[in-house]
């Protein structure tokens, strides 16, 4: 214990008094001024050599403050000075630790064994309260709550022995914080020192009741600590049932009610107690800690309401929740709710576009207020976590927009998510040209569709509009595809042909006996000779059908070629008359496709050339696209849709022509 001692006022000297050594602008990192005190404007000092950023550019920082034992993320704004990156931050009045990072790309420096934090010095030349505690705990687990979530830095780790003795230098120089840090201290105690200290253990329990004022959350760390430090849970059930008796709207009688909504199996009444719960407990109040020790998941909440409400189309029931719905639900109620409305046409656009406002609207005020519960998080990181969900819906919002005429709006959004995704969306791509082309942009829209071939990220629309202007350039569209082929990233082309290259096989395909809309069976022997390409479909299958436009102009591309053949094979149906809804389908969206029918297994679906194929593969889901050589023999086997009409037809494209050269 005299070496733990010894080791830990070691930490304490360099926190206090590291400026003396630090000051060289040799130094990886330095404050000023040397003993920086609260509401002092302080100077951070980061040299980046011999470090992980060492060489980098546009490096950034993050200052993470420790005050009335919690954090507070911070955005540091650094500026390059000579070798040096520098940046000012004042310290509030109960600034106790400040924590850098620095990071440059995905590249992040956490200072190694010895942190970048520094102590702030109360006007006595002491720490600050709750100081020890957030050194004590940014580096072992045990303090739950006082750690900082993220803080990736498994150098600076400290033994429990150590972040009891920090416990202790926090206890004798500020006494006051004794109630504050019971429940670490209990369990760092037990660890420790082992039985022995369950008398101490008992007596810190017997403090904390005694309380006049004790809060609901010292009796719940007092009940956790009658369970797992002494072994007692007779007093730990009766403490949280006081709990409930005191506080009757508190976090352990919203447990209680919780359980009871997980136990209740009557969907009606299970929905009705989801809204009385969201009415009772909001979600932006949730005590975060407390649900995830507890596992109360909120989703759990919302997901009894959008399974009943949102299958009656009673959207208007979502209103009340969406101001009280923390960021994360926000995004999975825009995709019950709107996404899946969207794409599978359960909903107009028109039904949908009043709900996907206030939605998309108040993700965007949480996008610039961070909640308590993510105050650890510096604004910069906070923003970059709700945008990466919130840019994916907005293309959803663009063509609800757009479908609904309010182009001029759909524009400014297609602008805000083209910023982000740099032309790799193939939708948004589609839309974003053709709404600039409708403003008459057409310098723009041109950037965007050259851009988007580069990518390999195009629409018909785009490749419709680019022929248009390259016939009226040169007369006719003879060279229109080579000139195409020409825009898109060459090492890209080849990585991907290299790529679809070691995925190719040469196994014999199942025989199969499929049947046109007319009834006339095909067979693996009648299509001997030819290239064969089999896309599994459904109708209730939306990236099936999001993959449709890619796949024609994949048929359009070989439609003079007597050697290839598509055919398309709608498979596991679920409802009576869906030969006539598969054909109307696909003569509403002018598809030049040939539709065979999957003909009826044992069960109540026609799958069974599917399921025997899955079954021989052992592969499943649709899409799912095979390609047989002219030999009867399966050479690709491709499942799903990435997004991207161009690139899915240019996958077929070299599956073809790798097919067609391996025979």
């Amino acid at each position: 214990m005299k070496y733990i001692t010894l080791l830990a006022g070691t930490f304490m000297f360099l926190l206090l008094h590291g400026i003396a050594w630090g000051q060289d602008s040799t130094k990886t990192f330095y404050i000023t001024p040397e003993l920086p005190t609260p509401g002092t404007t302080i100077t951070v000092h980061y040299n980046p050599a011999g470090t992980p950023l060492e060489g980098k550019d546009g490096v950034t920082g993050r200052l993470y403050l420790f005050h009335d034992f919690q954090w507070e993320g911070n955005d540091l704004t650094l500026r390059k000075n000579g070798r040096e990156w520098t940046s000012s931050y004042t310290v509030p009045a109960d600034g106790a630790l400040t924590v850098c990072v620095f990071q440059a790309d995905t590249v992040v420096d956490y200072g190694g064994k010895t942190t970048y934090a520094y102590m702030i010095t109360d006007p006595k030349g002491g720490q600050m309260p709750s100081a020890f505690i957030g050194w004590a705990f940014l580096r072992n687990p045990t303090g739950g709550s006082f750690g900082l979530p993220g803080y990736d830095n498994p150098e600076a780790a400290i033994a429990d022995e150590v972040a009891l003795y920090w416990i202790r230098q926090e206890l004798m120089h500020h006494p006051t914080s004794r109630r504050r840090v019971f429940y670490p201290a209990m369990v760092l105690l037990a660890k420790v020192e082992g039985d022995a200290k369950k008398p101490r253990i008992q007596q810190e329990v017997d403090y904390i009741l005694s309380q006049p004022d004790v809060t609901e959350q010292e009796m719940i760390q007092v009940a956790k600590v009658y369970q797992q430090q002494l072994q007692d849970q007779v007093h730990a059930d009766s403490v949280r049932k006081a709990v409930v008796a005191k506080f009757p709207k508190g976090n352990q009688a919203k447990l209680q009610i919780y359980k009871q909504i997980e136990q209740e199996r009557d969907v009606a009444k299970k929905c009705a107690m989801c809204h009385t719960f969201l009415r009772d407990y909001p979600e932006t109040q949730a005590d975060r800690a407390f649900d995830y020790e507890n596992m109360v998941n909120y989703s759990r909440i919302y997901a009894p309401i959008f399974g009943v409400e949102l299958p009656k189309k009673n959207y208007a029931a979502l209103i009340p929740l969406v101001p009280n719905a923390s960021y994360d639900m926000l995004v999975l109620m825009y995709y019950k709710a709107i996404q899946i409305g969207h794409n599978t046409g359960f909903m107009t656009d028109e039904q949908l576009l009043p709900y996907a406002i206030q939605i998309i609207q108040r993700m965007e005020v949480l996008q610039t207020e961070r909640p308590a519960s993510h105050r650890h998080l510096a604004p910069s990181e906070w923003l970059a976590d709700t945008r990466r969900s919130y840019i994916g819906y907005v293309v959803t919002y663009v063509d609800i927009l757009k479908k609904t005429g309010n182009n001029a709006e759909a524009l400014r959004y297609a602008n805000v998510a083209q910023e982000a995704l740099h032309y790799k969306h193939a939708e948004l791509n589609g839309a974003h040209a053709f709404l600039l082309d409708n403003a008459g942009q057409t310098e723009k829209r041109d950037r965007v569709m050259l851009a988007s071939v580069h990518e390999n990220q195009s629409t018909p629309w785009i490749l419709d509009k680019l022929r248009e202007g390259y016939v009226k350039q040169h007369g006719n569209d003879g060279g229109f595809d080579a000139y195409i082929q020409s825009l898109k990233n060459a090492t890209e082309v080849q990585a991907e042909h290299d790529r679809i290259g070691k995925t190719m096989i040469n196994r014999k395909m199942t025989d199969f006996k499929l049947v046109d809309a007319k009834g006339k069976p095909v067979t693996l022997a009648s299509l001997k000779g030819k290239i064969v390409i089999l896309d599994f479909w459904a109708t209730w299958c939306t990236p099936c059908k999001a993959s449709f436009p890619g796949m024609k102009l994949a048929v359009e591309k070989y439609k003079n070629d007597p050697d290839v053949v598509f055919y398309f094979v709608d498979t596991q149906e679920r409802n009576a008359g869906y030969k006539e809804n598969v054909m109307s389908y696909i003569t509403k969206n002018n598809y030049p496709f040939n539709i065979l029918f999957d003909v009826k297994g044992s069960g109540k679906y026609n799958d069974a050339v599917f399921t025997k194929i899955c079954e021989d593969f052992t592969i499943s889901g649709i899409p799912q696209k095979l390609i047989i050589d002219a030999n009867g023999n399966l050479r690709f086997i491709t499942v799903g849709y990435m997004g991207s009409p161009t690139e899915l037809a240019d996958e077929i494209a070299t599956m073809v022509e790798l097919t067609r050269k391996a025979i």
